[in-house]
C-alpha cells in the first residue's frame, strides 16, 4: 500500500525534473511513510513512489523497482493476495526473485503475460509500468476501484498520482472547478464513480481498465466485466456451501501480512463475519468500533460481546460533535473533494485510532451491494422480480416482515422508519422524479449561478440482459455508489497509512454470487439471506439473524442543530460562502433556519454544503498552500 506518481512527456519540449518527482511525492508523502524513491532516466520520463511497508519489509522491495533485463520500471500501490501462488507459476516459467514481495511477481508477471496479467490478479492495485522496448506506459486499476488512478494532460504531457495534490503540485492551474462533478455531488451524491474529478482537468482511470500512454496517445480498454449469464444449475444449499469457502479464503488470503492486522467492528454482519473468520487464522487480533456522545444508540456493546467471545481484543473510539469542522476539514483535503456522508469522520477517528496498533486493517465494505444489504433500495427491483414469478403472497410476506424491521431501525434511529421505505420504494418505481422532488422540498432552488441547470451524469455500463431485476440494481450499486465509498475509504485510511483490506470484494466471490439469482440474496424478507445461511457454522445465530440494520452512522443532525453557532453559521453565513456565488442566499438561509429550529431535517443537504466551502477554501481559494502540503 502505498503512493504513485509520474510524468510522461509524449510531445513536450519540457524535461522532466529531480524537483518535479520531488514535489509529487513530498504531496502524497503520508501514504508512505516506510520508504521512498524516484527515477528519473531522462528527459521524457520520471517516475515516483512512497512505500507504506506491508509485504517484504526489506529496502530491496522499495520502488520504483525495475526488471531490467527486460527494460521494465515500475510503481506499484495495492497489494497482490495471491502472490505466492503467481510467484511459484512465474519460478515453473524459469523466473528468478530477488524479494519475497509480491511487487515483484506483478512486474515479472507482466513480462511474462503482457497487459493480460491483470487477469490474474486476485487483489487491490493502481499501477504504472514503463515499458521501454515498446516505448508506452501501461497503467492498470482494480476491479473495483479500491485504489485511485489520478491523470491529467497538460502542456503535452502525461501525469498520474494516487491522489490529485501531487498533480498540483507540479502545475497548479489544474486548481479550477469543475461545476458539473461538484453540482452531481450536491443533487445526487454522485461522486469518485464518475470519471471527472472535481478539477476540471483532471480525471479517474475507471474500475476495471487499463489505459496504454504511448506517443499516439491515450488508449483505454476495459479488462473484466461482471458474469452476464446465471448460475441456474446450483441450488441454494450448494451455494451456501460455496459463499462459506469462498469466504474463509477470502479473509485467509488478506491476513498474509508482515506488519499487524487489526478489524473495523460493528455490531453489523459483515464485520462480524470478517471477525469471526479473522480470528480462525489468528486470536492476536484487535478490533475497533465508533463510540458517540451519551444519548445515542452505540454499537459497542455488541461489538465487544461478539469480540471477546471469540478471543480478540475490543477497542470503542470516540467522536464528539464539539470538533466536526476540524475533522471534516481534515477529511476534505484528503479525499480532496466535498463530500455526501457523515460517515467519514467517525471512519477518520477510526482509522486514526486503529493506526496506533495495526497497519492492516479488515473491513466489511462490499458486502451491502454484493449481497442485498439495502433494501430500501432494493424493494421496487424485489417487488418486479416476485411479481414476474407470480409470488404475490411472498411479496406480501416480505412487506410484513419489512414493516417491523423498519420499526425497529426508526426506535435505535438508524432509519426514518417505514416511510423512508415507502419513500424509496416510490423513488425506485419514479426514478424521474428525484429532481421534482428535491424542488418540492426546497434544496433544488438553493443552486444557482453554474449550478442553476441539472448537472450531466457519467453513462454507467448497463447490467447485462440476463440479469433479474435485483441483480441488475446490485451492479448498479457495485459500478456506483459502492466506488464513491470505496474512495473515501483509501483517503481516509491512507491519510493515516492504514492500509483497509476487502474480503467481500475478493474477485472470486464476486463472480460467483453474481452468478446466483437475486432471489438467493433478498430471501424471506431478509437481505444477505445467502450470507447469513452460508456462515451459520462460523457466526452466532444473534448475529447473523439480527432483523435491522444499525449501518455506520453518526448524529450529525443533532450536531448541525445543537452546534451551529460553531459548526454551521461561520461557514454557510460567510462572506467567503456568499463569494462563491452557487448558492440562493435566501433559500440557503431558510433551510438552515428550518433545520436548527427542529422545523425540518436537512442535515444531509447542509452537510455538504459545509463541505463543498471548505473543498473550495482548501483547493482552489488557496492552491498553493494545498498544493504544498503532504
Amino acid at each position: 500500500m502505498c503512493g504513485i506518481a509520474g510524468i510522461f512527456n509524449r510531445n513536450s519540449n519540457r524535461a522532466v525534473v529531480q524537483r518535479e518527482l520531488d514535489l509529487m511525492q513530498q504531496a502524497m508523502a503520508h501514504r508512505g511513510p516506510d520508504g521512498n524513491g524516484t527515477w528519473l532516466p531522462g528527459p521524457e520520463l520520471g517516475l515516483a513512489h512512497v512505500r507504506l511497508a506491508i509485504i517484504d519489509l526489506v529496502a530491496a522491495s522499495n520502488q520504483p523497482f525495475h526488471f531490467r533485463q527486460a527494460g521494465l520500471a515500475m510503481v506499484f500501490n495495492g497489494e497482490i493476495y495471491n502472490y505466492v501462488e503467481l510467484r511459484e507459476d512465474l519460478k515453473q516459467r524459469g523466473y528468478q526473485f530477488e524479494t519475497a514481495s509480491d511487487t515483484e511477481v506483478l512486474l515479472k508477471g507482466y513480462a511474462e503475460w503482457g497487459d493480460a496479467v491483470v487477469s490474474r490478479l486476485n487483489g487491490m492495485w493502481a499501477f504504472a509500468i514503463w515499458d521501454q522496448k515498446r516505448r508506452r506506459l501501461f497503467c492498470s486499476r482494480d476491479r473495483f476501484g479500491i485504489k485511485p488512478f489520478n491523470y491529467a494532460q497538460h502542456d503535452g504531457r502525461f501525469m498520474f498520482a494516487s491522489e490529485i495534490k501531487s498533480l498540483l503540485a507540479v502545475a497548479p492551474d489544474l486548481a479550477e472547478p469543475n461545476w458539473n462533478a461538484l453540482s452531481l455531488i450536491m443533487r445526487r451524491s454522485v461522486g469518485a464513480q464518475s470519471p471527472e474529478t472535481c478539477f476540471r482537468q483532471v480525471h479517474r482511470l475507471p474500475a476495471a481498465h487499463n489505459l496504454v500512454v504511448d506517443d499516439q496517445g491515450l488508449h483505454l480498454q476495459r479488462y473484466w466485466d461482471y458474469p452476464e449469464q446465471p448460475n441456474r444449475a446450483v441450488s441454494y444449499d450448494q451455494a451456501c456451501e460455496q459463499v462459506n469457502q469462498l469466504m474463509k479464503d477470502a479473509v485467509r488470503l488478506r491476513m498474509r501480512s508482515d506488519v499487524p492486522v487489526g478489524v473495523a467492528l460493528s455490531s453489523g454482519l459483515d464485520s462480524s463475519v470478517i471477525a469471526c473468520l479473522a480470528a480462525q487464522v489468528h486470536t492476536n487480533l484487535d478490533t475497533f468500533t465508533s463510540v458517540y456522545e451519551q444519548g445515542y444508540h452505540s454499537e459497542f456493546p455488541d461489538a465487544r460481546k461478539l469480540a471477546e467471545s471469540i478471543g480478540l481484543r475490543a477497542n470503542g473510539i470516540e467522536m464528539a460533535g464539539e470538533n466536526v469542522i476540524d475533522v471534516l476539514s481534515r477529511c476534505l483535503y484528503h479525499l480532496e473533494s466535498p463530500h455526501a456522508s457523515p460517515a467519514i469522520m467517525p471512519y477518520w477517528n477510526i482509522t486514526a485510532a486503529a493506526r496506533k496498533k495495526v497497519t492492516v486493517f479488515l473491513e466489511g465494505q462490499g458486502a451491502d451491494e454484493l449481497l442485498a444489504g439495502y433494501l430500501d433500495r432494493l424493494l421496487y427491483p424485489h417487488a418486479r422480480d416476485l411479481l414476474a414469478r407470480g409470488r404475490v403472497g411472498q411479496l406480501g410476506r416480505d412487506v410484513r416482515s419489512l414493516y417491523h424491521i423498519a420499526k425497529t431501525e426508526q426506535a435505535i434511529g438508524s432509519s426514518g422508519g417505514p416511510k423512508h421505505y415507502l419513500a424509496s420504494f416510490l423513488r425506485g418505481m419514479m426514478s424521474w422524479a428525484q429532481p421534482l422532488y428535491q424542488s418540492w422540498r426546497g434544496d433544488g432552488g438553493v443552486y444557482v449561478g453554474p449550478w442553476s441547470g441539472q448537472p450531466t451524469a457519467p453513462n454507467f455500463a448497463q447490467p447485462a440482459a440476463g440479469y433479474d431485476q435485483v441483480n441488475r440494481q446490485l451492479r448498479r450499486q457495485m459500478e456506483q455508489n459502492l466506488v464513491n465509498l470505496l474512495h473515501y475509504g483509501d483517503a481516509i485510511s491512507m491519510a493515516h497509512a492504514l492500509e483497509s483490506r476487502l474480503p467481500f470484494l475478493d474477485v472470486h466471490l464476486v463472480e460467483f454470487v453474481f452468478s446466483l439469482p437475486g432471489a438467493f440474496k433478498f430471501r424471506d424478507g431478509l437481505g444477505k439471506k445467502l450470507l447469513r445461511d452460508a456462515m451459520r457454522p462460523d457466526v452466532p445465530d444473534e448475529v447473523l439473524f439480527r432483523r435491522f440494520k444499525m449501518g455506520f452512522t453518526s448524529p450529525i443532525a443533532h450536531w448541525l442543530r445543537h452546534h451551529a453557532e460553531d459548526v454551521v453559521y461561520p461557514i454557510l453565513f460567510s462572506p467567503e460562502c456568499r463569494d462563491l456565488g452557487i448558492f440562493d442566499r435566501t433559500r440557503l438561509e431558510k433551510m438552515v433556519g428550518q433545520h436548527v429550529r427542529g422545523e425540518a431535517n436537512y442535515f444531509s443537504q447542509i452537510f455538504r454544503w459545509i463541505s463543498m466551502v471548505l473543498w473550495h477554501r482548501i483547493f482552489i481559494k488557496n492552491p498553493v498552500a494545498a498544493a504544498a502540503c503532504g
